[in-house]
């Protein structure tokens, strides 16, 4: 099979699986995974990406209602990881996919539900739902404007604050030379300090929720504390992950 053709591979699967158009279903097929250039290349000196590429275009062949995926962009550069993504989901209207990845990143972007695995299932539900359940921080970076030469005192009248104002937080141990990262309960509301003119550009739906709250609680306090900047991010799900797995661990060792 590896001195067969791209194009070879595609047009043999075609006719296995009875398609009627065989030629234009190939051209959509090679276009859909962006094999193209690589139309007339042998598989065997196809890239490891390109391989994997191969093989998905083999599995759309026919048009299938159920598509079984292993680790379907493992050794892509990330722009062609981004390619088959959108090829991915552009063909999910109207079937089943189901995939197996070590990549949160791509478990994020395509699955409507995921399911952790460690031996057995450990947790199911949306991306949305395991995040809430497992995961339901906010995630602060805060960089001092002396950095790296913020002084000791500085970044202890920065945690006194946090662990004051924001009920839960929890403070990672390191401040990395002026920088402190934090994590909030996201069901945690914090009461919001008097309005400033840099709390007027945000919208009030947005100082409404949760993530506004504590944007508008940290612009409102930027100046005192002496943030140059700060960023906000929710719980990733490599984070999910290991909460999840971790959380499994310490149930075995208790058995």
């Amino acid at each position: 099979m590896d001195q067969m053709t791209v194009l070879e591979h595609l047009k043999f699967y075609a006719r296995i699986r009875g398609v009627s158009d065989v030629e234009h279903n190939v051209n959509e097929v090679v276009r859909a995974v962006g094999l193209g250039l690589f139309s007339h290349r042998m598989a065997a000196k196809l890239s490891g990406g390109n391989k994997r590429k191969l093989s998905l275009g083999i599995a759309l062949m026919g048009n299938p209602t159920v598509l079984l995926l292993d680790e379907p962009s493992s050794g892509m550069d990330a722009a062609s990881k981004r390619v088959m993504w959108r090829t991915l989901a552009s063909v999910v209207p109207g079937r089943s996919l189901v995939l197996t990845t070590h990549s949160m990143e791509e478990a994020d972007a395509l699955a409507n539900r995921a399911g952790i695995m460690a031996k057995k299932m450990l947790a199911l539900g949306t991306t949305d739902y395991l995040r809430r359940k497992h995961g339901n921080l906010y995630h602060v970076h805060a960089v001092h404007k002396q950095a790296p030469h913020t002084s000791e005192a500085d970044m202890e009248t920065i945690r006194n604050w946090v662990v004051t104002t924001l009920p839960g937080a929890s403070i990672e141990q390191k401040t990395y030379h002026g920088q402190l990262r934090f994590s909030v309960p996201a069901s945690s509301s914090p009461e919001l300090q008097p309005a400033s003119e840099a709390i007027d550009s945000i919208s009030q739906p947005q100082s409404g929720s949760g993530i506004g709250k504590l944007f508008a609680l940290l612009e409102a306090n930027k100046q005192t504390l002496g943030f140059e900047y700060y960023s906000v991010s929710q719980t990733t799900l490599d984070q999910v992950f290991l909460a999840i797995v971790g959380k499994h661990h310490v149930e075995e060792d208790g058995e």
